[in-house]
């Protein structure tokens, strides 16, 4: 499903560009808000064990356009990524070089964390992009602190840039239209959310405002900071539900 396709800027606008997971430079572009409101509400409260559901994993995503040019490419991005490195307190950190493709893949782990991820230059675009996943183990209790901490590395190189959380979980047996609404009512209620579209068209995905939360993309001149979408596995009789914050960056 396609979303954000009508964007425009408003307060402090962060245009990100992307590199895809194939390594190439398949820019995606979004426009993000970061509204003057504080983040007083953590996206993880959305969920409560009252709701029967089981977390399957939680990722961070983070994208940015960098402004290391082709000729000074490696030392940049490997101060960089050590700057990465250090602000997640990662160990076993391992480089790959690929100077076919001007880029440098990197894995790194630790009791907290798995991240892997890429800096490449663009040869098309003239410019260094940088994509990063960090699975978070279910022993960190607030996966937000780890959204701020990539902001901050990101925001210190003035780069322009964007992260995205997303949790994934699963809850037995099928559920119809209305109880996927009602079950979205009440994830939207914990984060004093208000539903702004929903649709239904083999998954059911619903996007919610809530001011609460900082970042903030806008479409078709709505405000938008979360995202749930709920799809029904036969194989496996159970819901896959995804919460995404400000929207779920994969498909579903």
């Amino acid at each position: 499903m396609e979303i954000i396709k009508s964007v425009f800027r408003n307060v402090k606008i962060r245009i990100v560009s992307a590199v895809c997971a194939s390594l190439c430079a398949v820019i995606l572009v979004q426009t993000v808000v970061t509204l003057s409101f504080s983040d007083d509400t953590e996206i993880t409260e959305a969920f409560a064990t009252s709701d029967g559901i089981v977390i399957s994993d939680r990722e961070v995503e983070a994208t940015a356009k960098l402004s290391f040019k082709k000729d000074n490419f490696y030392p940049e991005s490997e101060k960089f990524l050590d700057a990465v490195n250090r602000a997640l307190e990662l160990d076993n950190v391992s480089y790959e070089k690929d100077d076919e493709k001007i880029c440098i893949k990197f894995n790194a782990a630790s009791d907290n964390y798995a991240v892997s991820g890429v800096v490449t230059w663009s040869e098309e675009l003239q410019n260094t992009y940088f994509h990063c996943v960090v699975c978070v183990n279910e022993n960190v209790s607030d996966i937000s602190a780890v959204k701020k901490i990539l902001d901050t590395v990101l925001d210190k190189q003035g780069t322009e840039n964007i992260t995205y959380i997303r949790i994934n979980a699963e809850k037995k047996g099928v559920m119809d239209k209305k109880e996927c609404k009602e079950y979205v009512g009440k994830v939207f209620n914990r984060i004093d959310a208000k539903e702004v579209y929903n649709g239904n068209d083999g998954v059911y995905v619903a996007y919610g405002y809530s001011k609460k939360l900082t970042d903030t993309i806008t479409a078709n001149d709505k405000l938008i900071n979360v995202q749930v979408s709920l799809s029904y596995n036969e194989a496996k009789d159970l819901m896959e539900i995804s919460l995404g914050y400000p929207i779920i960056n994969t498909s579903y």
